[in-house]
């Protein structure tokens, strides 16, 4: 018998952040921009009766850009991240015989 799912996950954000001193330094506005989305997979199937193969695939994407609104400053250079995993496991369930 074979078994498999599929599954997507996405994440969005923009938020300012302000950081406020007593005296020194003045307030700075830091402004966070987010993306992420997922996409993985998984398939098990049994090869006899007992032995259970299962594998999967993962691929993910993240970007993010902070940004300074208030003192300017230069740019902040944004951050890509690209990743894939693939893992494959077996299994055996245990033998259904009774040890007396």
């Amino acid at each position: 018998m074979t078994r498999g799912t599929a599954r997507g996950f996405y994440f969005d954000s923009d938020f300012d952040v302000t950081t406020v001193s007593f005296d020194f330094p003045p307030p700075v506005t830091v402004n966070h921009t987010n993306e992420a989305w997922a996409l993985f997979g998984q398939v098990s199937c049994a090869l006899t009766e007992s032995p259970r193969v299962t594998g999967g695939l993962r691929v993910g994407y993240i970007a993010g850009k902070p940004s300074r609104k208030s003192p300017p400053l230069p740019a902040i250079s944004p951050m890509k991240t690209m990743c894939w995993a693939w893992p494959i496991s077996t299994t055996t369930p245990p033998s259904s015989t009774n040890r007396a």
